[in-house]
C-alpha cells in the first residue's frame, strides 16, 4: 500500500513536473499511461480514485521511490552540474564516459528535474529508430501516436527549436544498436546551435566509436568528429564521497562507513544497497535494546527482578545484537542496569 508520506511526495513532484513542462498536457504526455485528468486529481489532493498501482507508475517516473534517499552533492556530481550547464547554456555537444556506479545517472535525473527545456532519456538496446524517437518526443512532452519516422523527427526537431536552451542527455547511449546511435549524427545536423546534446555512458561506448572509426564504419568518423574527437571522463567516487552519502543517509558510525567504503569498491549502487542493509540491522538491534530498555524500568519501578533477568535475556541471547550505532541508548541502558543491579543485589545474589 503506498502510504501518506509516498503520496505527498509523489504529489510534490508531479507539482514540479507540471511546472517543468508548462501544463497539465504537456507533462502528462511525457509520462506513460498517465492523463492529464490524473495528475489534475493529485495536485488538488483528490485522491480517492487513484490506484496504488497508478501511484507506484508516477513515481517511478519521477524518480520516487518507497524508499527515502538523499543524493548528495558530491565531486562528480557537482562537475556533471557544471558540464550540463554548460552544454544547455551553450548548445555544447559532448561524450561523457564513467564506470557504472560513478554517479552520472542520479546527477543527470536531478539536473533534468531542476530545469526546465531539460530532457533526459535512458536509452535501451532493443530501441529500433521508430521506439527511439517516440521515447524522445514523448519525453519532450508531445503525442506520439500514428506518426511516421520522419513526421516524429520533424516535429521534435521544430519543438526543441522554438525553446529556450534545451539539452537532450541520452544517458546509456552504448546500448542503442548502430542504426539508432547515427541517429545522433541527424540530430546534431538540424539542432546544431539550437539545442545542447551529451551522450553518456561507460567506456564501451568510446571503445565502440574507436572500433567503428578503424573498421571505416559508417557514421563513426562523423559522429566522433560531432563530438569534439575527445570524451570527458568522470572519476570513480573517493572515499571522503562514500562516507558523506553514508552520513547523508543515517550511517554515521565511523565502523559503519568503513565497511560501506570497503564494500562498495566505489560503485554507489553498492553503497546504496549496503547503507540500506545497516540501516535494517541498525532499526532491528534499536527496537530490541528499546524493549529491554523499557522492560528494565518497568522492573525498577515495580521491584520485579524476574523483569530485570529477561531485559538482560533480551539481549544477551541474541548473537546478532550489538550495540554499535546505538550510543544514546546503551548510555540510558547502562545506568539503568547499574541502578537494577544496586536495587537487586540480594535477590540476584539469592538466586
Amino acid at each position: 500500500m503506498v502510504t501518506l508520506q509516498e503520496k505527498q511526495r509523489i504529489t510534490e513532484a508531479v507539482g514540479l513536473h507540471i511546472e517543468r513542462y508548462g501544463g497539465l498536457n504537456k507533462a502528462a504526455h511525457s509520462l506513460k499511461k498517465v492523463s492529464p485528468a490524473t495528475l489534475h486529481q493529485i495536485t488538488k489532493e483528490i485522491w480517492e480514485q487513484i490506484s496504488d498501482t497508478m501511484w507506484r507508475n508516477i513515481g517511478t517516473q519521477l524518480g520516487i521511490s518507497g524508499k527515502d534517499w538523499i543524493i548528495c552533492q558530491t565531486a562528480n556530481y557537482k562537475r556533471i552540474q557544471r558540464l550540463m550547464e554548460d552544454a544547455q547554456e551553450d548548445a555544447k555537444v559532448f561524450g561523457m564516459i564513467g564506470d557504472a556506479g560513478c554517479g552520472k545517472t542520479k546527477a543527470l535525473e536531478s539536473y533534468t528535474l531542476h530545469n526546465p527545456d531539460a530532457y533526459y532519456v535512458c536509452c535501451r538496446e532493443y530501441w529500433d529508430r521508430k521506439t527511439f524517437l517516440r521515447e524522445v518526443l514523448r519525453i519532450v512532452g508531445h503525442k506520439t501516436s500514428g506518426k511516421s519516422i520522419s513526421q516524429m523527427m520533424d516535429e521534435l526537431v521544430f519543438a526543441l527549436k522554438v525553446k529556450n536552451s534545451p539539452l537532450l542527455i541520452f544517458d546509456e547511449a552504448d546500448k542503442l544498436p548502430d542504426h539508432v546511435l547515427c541517429f545522433f549524427i541527424t540530430l546534431y545536423n538540424l539542432l546544431e546551435d539550437h539545442c545542447g546534446i551529451v551522450l553518456a555512458a561507460t567506456e564501451h561506448l568510446q571503445n565502440r566509436i574507436d572500433r567503428g572509426r578503424r573498421l571505416n564504419r559508417k557514421g563513426y568518423e562523423e559522429m566522433y568528429s560531432r563530438l569534439g574527437r575527445k570524451f570527458i571522463f568522470i572519476a570513480e567516487p573517493s572515499t571522503e564521497d562514500v562516507a558523506h552519502i553514508c552520513m547523508a543517509n543515517g550511517v554515521e558510525h565511523k565502523d559503519f562507513i568503513k565497511e560501506v567504503i570497503e564494500d562498495s569498491k566505489a560503485d554507489l549502487r553498492r553503497v546504496s544497497r549496503k547503507v540500506y542493509a545497516i540501516k535494517k540491522k541498525l532499526e532491528r538491534n534499536q527496537n530490541l535494546a528499546q524493549e529491554a530498555i523499557a522492560l528494565l524500568s518497568e522492573a525498577l519501578v515495580k521491584q520485579q527482578v524476574d523483569k530485570y533477568t529477561d531485559a538482560v535475556a533480551i539481549l544477551e541471547e541474541d548473537s546478532r545484537f550489538n550495540w554499535k550505532g546505538l550510543a544514546p541508548l546503551l548510555d540510558k541502558w547502562s545506568k539503568l542496569r547499574e541502578q537494577a543491579e544496586k536495587d537487586f543485589k540480594n535477590k540476584l545474589e539469592t538466586v
